[in-house]
């Protein structure tokens, strides 16, 4: 009972939050050029990306406290290394990190001023030694490493 009550919440939340994570980037990165936004810092910008800030800092917190924790785990053994991503990408911040750094890395190239202003990338930067070592527990991990850096017909 009390783990459908739970469920039920979580998928609330986190509708809300695929619903809201994208309109707070349109705000700072209008589609399609329509209601382009000017490249100063207006107050109602230097606000939105403040919501931003406010926003990615739970986000990272969370993923922070849990990486680690996931990263020892799935090094105990070899079942564990399989069921650990599967658990951390179920995760609220496992669905909602992925997207959140495209957008971030699309708003700094376009906005880097304003990016620089609201100071949420430095939150996610913070993840990145987390999610290296997380991600160096991966089965076939330089197989996947040398087809990413290779050029395409190189690599045998």
């Amino acid at each position: 009972m009390d783990q459908a009550l739970y469920s039920k919440e979580r998928s609330a939340a986190l509708g809300l939050l695929l619903r809201f994570q994208p309109l707070l980037v349109s705000k700072l990165h209008p589609a399609d050029g329509v209601g382009q936004v000017p490249n100063t810092c207006s107050p109602d910008l230097l606000g939105v990306g403040s919501w931003l800030k406010k926003y990615t800092a739970p986000l990272c917190t969370h993923m922070g406290d849990t990486l680690p924790v996931a990263a020892s785990t799935a090094g105990t053994s070899d079942r564990h290394s399989a069921e650990v991503p599967c658990v951390v990408g179920g995760d609220l911040t496992g669905i909602l990190l992925a997207e959140l750094v495209v957008s971030m890395v699309l708003l700094l190239s376009e906005k880097a001023g304003l990016m620089q202003e609201a100071g949420a990338i430095p939150l996610l930067a913070g993840l990145l030694e987390h999610l290296d070592r997380f991600n160096h527990l991966a089965p076939g991990k330089e197989r996947d490493d040398n087809e990413d850096l290779a050029w395409p017909g190189i690599m045998g």
